[in-house]
């Protein structure tokens, strides 16, 4: 594992770190999280916070996490908002686009009216996002979610939100794809509407 400081000003030297494991780079405030080889771990219980992959602009990209927590989010947010939710939740953006494992909530711009299924304890849970379609869609167990966001932002960043102290979550898999694992239209909900 490498670790890399990015120097820009004294106080995001100190509050974000980048780490790279494999090909997963996540972003994080380290007072919230720890990371160890392809897991994440929230270390503290001050309300969401989030962490973040590598900036992405083109192709087909996704996420795919197992816990046994039911206070998680994935999803994406805008390649420009995320510095600012590292430690407030990424959910709470007004260009992220999450869902909650608890209850299969969406969320855009903190609204939940639109529903997939709840994820269960270490079920694998993924975010697929086609950056040329503009499209995010969830699956659990591979198995596609009937709704998904349509018009994310692009360039973007994959986030994780994670609520309460020793929330572990594993990493399975991210990164690029050679074709998508949609297979139907489902009901696409525009990001912010």
């Amino acid at each position: 594992m490498k670790q890399i400081i990015e120097q820009k000003t004294a106080e995001e030297a100190r509050n974000r770190q980048f780490f790279i494991t494999s090909e997963i780079i996540i972003a994080f405030s380290s007072s919230h999280f720890r990371v160890s080889g392809s897991t994440v771990t929230r270390i503290d219980s001050e309300g969401w916070a989030g962490c973040f992959t590598k900036t992405v602009s083109k192709g087909i990209h996704r996420l795919s996490i197992k816990t046994e927590a039911l206070y998680a989010m994935i999803g994406v947010c805008a390649t420009a908002e995320h510095p600012g939710y590292l430690m407030k939740g990424t959910y709470t953006s007004p260009k992220a686009a999450m869902m909650f494992n608890c209850d299969g909530n969406l969320y855009s711009v903190s609204k939940r009216p639109f529903k997939n299924n709840p994820v269960k304890k270490w079920e694998e849970w993924s975010a697929e996002a086609d950056l040329e379609k503009r499209t995010l869609h969830f699956f659990i167990n591979g198995e596609q979610q009937p709704h998904h966001f349509i018009n994310i932002p692009v360039p973007l960043v994959f986030a994780i939100d994670a609520h309460y102290k020793d929330i572990s979550i594993e990493i399975t898999f991210w990164g690029e794809e050679t074709r998508s694992h949609v297979t139907f239209e489902g009901t696409g909900h525009n990001l912010g509407g």
